[in-house]
């Protein structure tokens, strides 16, 4: 008889006040010809639901729960899907090497098949197995290789290495199982392993390389809406959800304002202002081929910066409830590794925080504007320029409606 057992607790939308709630009642697809009851003897109970009439495909479960059985709670819902039942296998047939003249049919499946090696010449060999079920015909062809000893005393043994590091070549006692190999130590990218597989008198029996992908990730954590970010390999945030990367590209020292770019890509150790939703995000490492003129400055490690050097001032992010800012330190301070932190030319007022805009946003409405006004356009450095048109333009690289453009 098919059951599905559902937690009380995990459906608390209808059951606030489930250490009182001891009668329950549950029906499928609004049919009440379905209706089953029962009392549960604490608050936090299984229901045991009989789902065995149910035909395959998807299903309504309605959940009531109740203090004393009269006053039921609103209907609670929950969709499910009844798989078809899968025939099971009553047979199999297993082959050498590709070859069918070596196949062998059993009947009568037994959770261990004997395989019969006699016949095989001394050697590395593929071994193909497939079930077969009544109705359905056979299952896909798993393979896996085996090699076959003269000596059943001779030890194997398997060396290993990636690209062409054989220098630091791992060598295993081959039994015929699984090795693992870490990829800890390798960069990001394509790469080779190559296998020998030597008997104890060194001959070599077999060889073979792969090509892989490395792939890594960087975890940006958001404790708030707002933090600064540093990463020592590039990074591709265009298919991270809720998450946007900016760099500081412009510095207005009359407002207080620094000027936030949106950016896709980045490269290693550049300094970042995020924005998002709280949480963690997996960013992929990716090779970036941008440059920026930035004005925040990234370290992947603890580092001490003092609050003056010469004449530029640093300052650090200090996010509050609703806007995030930057704040002049006051003292020498030791930022947290990958972290970041703007490093600007003194102002007048050295100890007035720094506004962030953003540079495809206006900052205050200056006037009106006809639908069709200009674009907005920005030196790498940040400084916004008369709207020319784009032939009028000298030649170089802008930032046109939050756009990298190079006019040549």
């Amino acid at each position: 008889m098919l059951k599905t057992f559902l937690s009380a607790l995990l459906l608390s939308a209808a059951m606030t006040a489930a250490a009182q709630q001891t009668a329950y009642r549950y029906w499928t697809d609004n049919d009440a010809s379905t209706l089953r009851q029962g009392r549960a003897a604490e608050g936090s109970f299984s229901v045991g639901a009989d789902l065995g009439r149910l035909s395959p495909g998807v299903h309504a479960l309605h959940l009531q729960v109740s203090r004393d059985g009269h006053a039921w709670s609103a209907p609670l819902t929950r969709y499910f899907t009844v798989a078809a039942l899968q025939p099971q296998p009553t047979a199999c047939r297993y082959w050498f090497d590709n070859d069918v003249s070596t196949l062998h049919n059993l009947t009568g499946l037994e959770p261990t098949v004997s395989v019969d090696l006699r016949g095989l010449k001394a050697g590395l060999h593929a071994l193909h197995f497939q079930t077969v079920a009544d109705g359905i015909g056979p299952s896909a062809v798993l393979t896996r290789y085996f090699y076959l000893k003269d000596d059943p005393a001779d030890e194997l043994t398997l060396t290993a290495w990636f690209d062409a590091g054989r220098s630091q070549a791992q060598t295993f006692t081959y039994t015929g199982d699984d090795i693992t190999l870490t990829t800890d130590h390798l960069r990001r990218g394509l790469h080779t392993v190559t296998a020998e597989l030597r008997n104890s008198q060194g001959d070599l029996l077999a060889a073979d390389s792969l090509e892989f992908e490395v792939v890594r990730y960087k975890t940006i954590r958001l404790t708030g809406f707002a933090t600064t970010y540093c990463a020592d390999d590039d990074l591709d945030f265009t298919s991270v959800e809720g998450l946007r990367a900016y760099i500081i590209a412009g510095f207005n020292r009359h407002s207080y304002e620094v000027t936030a770019l949106r950016i896709d890509d980045a490269p290693a150790f550049e300094g970042l202002y995020i924005e998002g939703e709280p949480g963690d995000y997996r960013v992929r490492c990716s090779d970036s081929y941008s440059v920026y003129a930035n004005l925040l400055r990234g370290t992947t490690e603890s580092l001490l910066v003092r609050p003056v050097e010469e004449d530029y001032v640093n300052y650090v992010l200090s996010p509050d409830a609703d806007t995030a800012t930057f704040v002049p330190l006051t003292r020498p301070t030791y930022v947290e590794p990958s972290t970041a932190w703007l490093h600007l030319p003194a102002p007048a007022d050295r100890s007035r925080p720094l506004r962030i805009v953003y540079g495809d946003e206006p900052d205050a409405i200056r006037n009106v504007t006809s639908p069709d006004a200009p674009a907005a356009v920005y030196t790498l450095s940040g400084r916004r320029l008369p709207p020319p048109s784009r032939g009028a333009m000298p030649k170089g690289v802008y930032i046109v409606d939050g756009k990298k453009v190079v006019i040549d």
